[in-house]
């Protein structure tokens, strides 16, 4: 019989979860406040005790199952601050491409220990290690999913040539667009990415710097810094994005800020994490 200490599977499964939520966060250019992140973590953690049950039969694996289903949608909806199916769904595929991954290093671990190691049950995991090792091999996880990253973000050259179509208050803009790593504005209101828009003609359309009109388009500043300096940038949530310049067209929850661009000509700037 296993010997399992309630305390360490805890804390093992807590650093699990901070480090699959942290990714998930990263790959989806998402913005997760600190308090989030730990609350979420410790919730997913509990889900660990599920390791205790015995599937004495298919009902009892059945509800194993949707327990570890609900815990999972909480834990992904109190750490991105959002209860809607159709995104806490999304989150929670990212999140189990993670977790997948993170599996497959434990069964490397597993077939070298001879099982001596690792314990899998129940969806989840006990360690019989150092936590030292545990950080270890969770920051070897993190750094490995973030090189892969760098390197996909680097494929994107801001040479491409792209287009991007904006609806806005029912009319359409166009512009040509590059994508650019540099570009990582998140909006704080909606928690999207933000596309940048040189342009003056949403610009003068929006009535940018008119306050009765800025509330009547929904628009909120944003601050933002770059290497000239720091400044502030109007913020709106456009019906539809769709980029081009790709195989294929494709459409992207995103934001838009818009500066004037009187000096300077129409372009866009987007960060090329919003094509994956």
């Amino acid at each position: 019989m296993r010997v399992i200490y309630l305390d360490v599977l805890i804390i093992t499964n807590l650093i699990i979860s901070l480090t699959l939520l942290s990714l998930t966060a990263k790959a989806t250019y998402s913005s997760v406040k600190n308090h989030r992140l730990i609350i979420a973590g410790f919730f997913g953690s509990l889900s660990s005790i599920l390791i205790l049950f015995n599937k004495e039969s298919l009902l009892i694996s059945l509800a194993i199952t949707i327990a570890k289903l609900v815990i999972t949608y909480f834990e992904i909806a109190i750490c991105f601050k959002t209860f809607k199916f159709k995104k806490v769904f999304k989150l929670i595929l990212i999140y189990l491409l993670f977790n997948f991954i993170f599996i497959g290093i434990l069964i490397v671990i597993w077939n070298l220990s001879k099982g001596k190691l690792v314990y899998v049950k129940n969806y989840s995991v006990y360690f019989n290690i150092s936590i030292g090792w545990l950080i270890v091999i969770s920051i070897a996880t993190y750094l490995v999913i973030s090189i892969f990253e760098l390197i996909k973000n680097r494929s994107f050259s801001k040479e491409d040539s792209y287009k991007i179509k904006a609806i806005i208050n029912g009319r359409s803009f166009e512009s040509k667009a590059i994508a650019d790593t540099g570009n990582k504005l998140v909006d704080m209101y909606y928690g999207k990415p933000v596309v940048v828009f040189y342009n003056k003609e949403i610009s003068d359309y929006l009535k940018i710097g008119d306050e009765m009109a800025v509330v009547k388009n929904k628009l909120h500043i944003l601050p933002y810094t770059t290497i000239k300096g720091q400044g502030i940038i109007y913020v709106t949530k456009p019906q539809e994005i769709e980029i081009s310049g790709l195989k294929d067209k494709k459409t992207a929850e995103v934001c838009i800020g818009i500066l004037s661009s009187e000096n300077e000509y129409p372009r866009v700037i987007f960060n090329p994490k919003i094509l994956v």
